[in-house]
């Protein structure tokens, strides 16, 4: 398990294999800087591990000491499904392919992919790949980064620039469960959602249950370094 822990916290990578997967296979995507983001790492990973593969997403903000990370264990199929991906993208032989001066003057995104098949190692930069003609970078990116986020999660994002002081927490539970909307913005969560960070003060809450059929909207308060319960009925 730790050796496996480690694999995680390299770096964001591709992966591509002519066979069976094999014991230490992983695939990783790592946001090259500078980017046009506030986060000073952002990476998604794909990783097997015996019979065991895992979706990692991870994020850091500069100068906030908690790691943002979810984890999630993949499903064979899900599994299978990315070394495929792998595999029809030829991900182990694409060469590189970095930003142009007119691409990072626009903000695009770099992106260090690299992939570990069979104890053979490929790495490769890819600048912008949703607007790279070769759809293959694309195809690639775009699938690892779903794979992960559906298995691993999204993951909030934190303001840094609120004191420690003056954040709470928020937890909400509903029957049925429910899409969560705070101070009018979709957090992309559903309950049960605990430990949500927010700045201190009076918020709004909007359940929306996921099939739609059921919405309310709730007004709560959160004090500092406290955690504010929102239990609810929907029906």
């Amino acid at each position: 398990m730790r050796r496996a822990l480690a694999v995680f916290l390299l770096t964001l990578a591709a992966l591509v294999t002519t066979g069976a997967a094999a014991d230490d296979d992983y695939v990783r995507l790592v946001l090259e800087h500078p980017a046009p983001t506030p986060y000073s790492v952002l990476r998604y990973e794909v990783a097997r591990r015996g019979r065991a593969t895992m979706a990692v997403h991870r994020r850091q903000l500069p100068g906030y000491a908690e790691p943002l990370h979810g984890v999630g264990l993949m499903t064979r199929e899900e599994a299978d499904a990315v070394w495929q991906l792998c595999r029809a993208t030829d991900a182990q032989r694409l060469p590189d392919a970095p930003l142009t001066p007119a691409m990072a003057a626009e903000g695009a995104l770099s992106w260090r992919v690299e992939a570990s098949i069979d104890g053979v190692e490929h790495v490769f930069r890819v600048g912008d790949p949703r607007n790279h003609p070769d759809r293959r970078y694309a195809l690639l990116t775009d699938g690892v980064i779903r794979a992960v986020t559906q298995r691993a999660g999204e993951l909030p994002f934190r303001n840094v620039f609120v004191p420690s002081a003056r954040l709470g927490w928020l937890d909400v539970v509903s029957v049925p469960a429910a899409r969560v909307f705070l101070d009018g913005t979709d957090t992309g969560l559903q309950t049960p959602l605990y430990g949500y960070e927010v700045e201190a003060g009076r918020h709004a809450v909007r359940l929306e249950s996921l099939d739609g059929s059921l919405l309310r909207a709730y007004d709560v308060r959160v004090e500092p370094s406290g955690t504010t319960h929102l239990h609810v009925d929907l029906r």
